[in-house]
């Protein structure tokens, strides 16, 4: 499998890092919930957060869940 590796510095911490990974399969369907890239950014607040992506037309294409030890996970539609 095709990975790339991505850290945000030197020191990277556990849940800051990502990974690229080639697509494997074909294009999935429309309205599909993940269906190209996905950026994961860190906000201070992730209710504060999906509430302004609800304000703005946002849709939510998971509902915020646990990261056991390191966070909360939730993703939206870029509008």
């Amino acid at each position: 499998m095709e990975y790339c590796h991505i850290t945000t510095d030197e020191q990277a911490q556990l849940g800051g890092d990502g990974c690229l990974i080639k697509r494997q399969g074909r294009e999935p369907a429309g309205k599909t919930m993940i269906n190209s890239y996905v950026c994961i950014i860190d906000v201070l607040d992730t209710d504060e957060y999906l509430k302004q992506t609800q304000k703005h037309d946002g849709k939510t294409a998971m509902e915020k869940r646990s990261r056991p030890h390191i966070s909360w996970l939730a993703y939206c539609f870029d509008t």
